[in-house]
């Protein structure tokens, strides 16, 4: 909990082999003293016991003393504290506080003890209750680095980022948290999105300790984050020299990969991962992503198969595995794959418009305007699916809805000519002449204005285009504009303006 000092055991292994047999000796005596009653403790070798084991982390064993240590020294302060200290180390929060407050009742001067309430009222979700203790002890030690430091933790888990630099900034010239504090610092400057602080202090620790891996790691995932991939490549390879068996290095590698569009090297560390974790639902999911994504499609259904006997109602395996079913144009399995994404999760908006899709091009037309319209409904901001849904609407002559689309995204996309050129088809079915003829000029300028200076373009559109001209192009046939694909193919028919 803190850097309180115990006395040093772990270095004389002598003396630690010693003390392990004494714990054993006394364990045993303590559990034949409950049927004789015979045994009569020393305090001293009761404390020297008591402290070995919070020491070395023996928890179970540490309150086993403790207990008798209570019973000896029952109004002791420093008995009571250490108490809470086990109880705390091996979450019994509740009767931590119980002692940790006993404790304060007999010694209201210790900065220990007010952090030892600090950190288990912290435990308990009672933050403010945490911070109070925190504050009362540094009143008397101010200068006190376990309490500004764990008062720093404290806010950070409960979203302070700012009060928590201020303190980790005041902090991180102090030898004993220096990388501690470098590490956090880290990490509240990652939350305010400035990467670039954030990889200066993880650079910072790692020059204090270049073999922690999990620095390495967390300073990839940085990198990561700001699409440095390369970089964070090799951090995470950093971490894999440091720990061969960092299932979650060689996950991300493949994920960073991946990114780039080296899919061959993605797939060979997704095997590595797997290696570790075989039945990783993540990893063989990407697994099978990059499989697909590189047109191994065969390879990709498998994996997606594969994933499902382990996860039977596994949505994106479905949706996954519906999308390589479409590439190789086996549309039944692909809808059923979507459907059954869908079944699991119905809130994806990708999976209907891949459904959508699907029923599109096998001609199933109202079942595709039913998807896109949910598709909206969860992310009415999916403007290529709005797109999609206008050009539908207007083949199966559902004119109005379609227009409405059409003039939500002229809106949106001023300048792309195929809204203007669908509202023109739009007006003429409707025998609209005049406000098809301002639709089509209106998409023909921004055609025009690709090839030709904007001036000369507005200056000369009304003599290029005339409504004589249109009458003779369009009013006479108007299968030559319903039949118009884009702009471009006006050259092809060889009018005269």
């Amino acid at each position: 909990m803190d850097n309180t000092e115990f006395d040093d055991f772990s270095n004389n292994g002598e003396k630690f082999e010693e003390m392990n047999e004494k714990v054993r000796f006394y364990k045993r005596e303590i559990r034949n003293s409950k049927k004789n009653g015979n045994f009569v403790p020393q305090i001293e070798l009761i404390e020297e016991l008591v402290e070995f084991c919070i020491e070395n982390e023996r928890f179970h064993d540490a309150l086993t003393f403790v207990k008798i240590l209570i019973e000896i020294k029952p109004y002791s302060s420093d008995t009571w504290h250490k108490y809470s200290l086990v109880l705390f180390s091996t979450n019994r929060y509740e009767e931590a506080l119980e002692a940790g407050l006993r404790s304060l009742e007999m010694n209201k001067y210790d900065a220990d003890i007010y952090l030892n309430l600090a950190l288990i009222y912290d435990q308990l979700d009672k933050f403010e209750e945490g911070l109070k203790y925190i504050n009362k002890g540094l009143e008397f030690e101010p200068n006190n680095e376990d309490l500004i430091f764990h008062k720093g933790i404290i806010l950070q888990n409960y979203g302070l980022f700012q009060e928590t630099i201020d303190l980790f900034e005041y902090l991180k010239d102090s030898e004993y948290y220096k990388k501690d504090v470098y590490q956090e610092l880290a990490f509240c400057y990652n939350v305010f999105g400035k990467f670039d602080k954030s990889i200066e202090y993880y650079n910072l620790a790692l020059e204090l300790e270049p073999t922690d891996f999990n620095l390495w790691y967390n300073k990839a995932i940085i990198l990561s984050s700001v699409q440095k991939y390369l970089q964070a490549i090799i951090c995470y390879e950093n971490c894999i020299a440091l720990n061969d068996k960092y299932f979650l290095a060689y996950y991300n590698i493949g994920n960073s990969f991946a990114a780039i569009g080296k899919l061959n090297e993605s797939i060979e560390y997704y095997k590595l991962a797997l290696n570790i974790s075989p039945n990783d639902i993540d990893t063989l999911h990407s697994l099978a992503s990059s499989y697909g994504d590189s047109g191994n499609y065969d390879l990709a259904i498998t994996t997606f198969s594969n994933i499902l006997k382990i996860k039977p109602k596994h949505s994106n395996s479905f949706f996954g595995r519906g999308i390589c079913y479409d590439a190789v144009k086996q549309y039944d399995l692909a809808v059923s794959d979507f459907q059954n994404s869908i079944k699991y999760y119905s809130k994806n908006s990708e999976v209907w418009y891949a459904l959508g899709d699907t029923y599109y091009n096998i001609n199933k037309f109202n079942d595709a305007q039913v998807c896109y319209e949910k598709v909206l409904e969860l992310d009415d901001n999916n403007l290529e699916c709005v797109s999609d849904l206008a050009e539908l609407y207007y083949e199966l002559k559902n004119y109005d809805k379609s227009e409405n689309l059409f003039l939500k995204l002229i809106t949106i996309f001023p300048n792309k000519s195929e809204n203007y050129l669908f509202l023109s088809k739009i007006h003429i079915l409707r025998d609209e002449f005049k406000s098809m003829m301002e639709y089509f000029i209106q998409g023909l300028k921004i055609e025009l204005s690709k090839i030709l200076n904007n001036t000369f373009v507005e200056d000369n559109i009304n003599k290029l285009v005339t409504e004589q001209n249109f009458s003779k192009m369009f009013l006479n046939d108007k299968d030559l504009l319903l039949n118009l694909e884009n702009y471009d193919k006006l050259w092809e028919l060889n009018l005269d303006f």
